[in-house]
């Protein structure tokens, strides 16, 4: 019985090219590789957390573009 494998083939290629690039850190984000290579070595940033009045004002900002935005809709109709 013959079996096509040249998607696997093909499949295969890309993952080790892919495992090559990683390890050179050949990447679009070479800090991420590290993270991921040596996690127990990679020191974790800290996440501040986000104070209410600056989510209240995020959020306010946020209704009133979409107000705005629905506003523009309506007058053009």
């Amino acid at each position: 019985m013959i079996e096509d494998v040249r998607q696997e083939t093909s499949q295969f290629k890309k993952q080790v090219e892919a495992c090559k690039k990683f390890e050179k850190t050949d990447v679009v984000n070479p800090a991420l590789c590290s993270i991921l290579a040596t996690p127990e070595t990679t020191a974790m940033p800290n996440n501040a957390y986000l104070q209410t009045w600056e989510y209240e004002n995020f959020r306010d900002d946020v209704l009133i573009l979409i107000l705005k935005m629905t506003t523009r809709k309506e007058k053009q109709f």
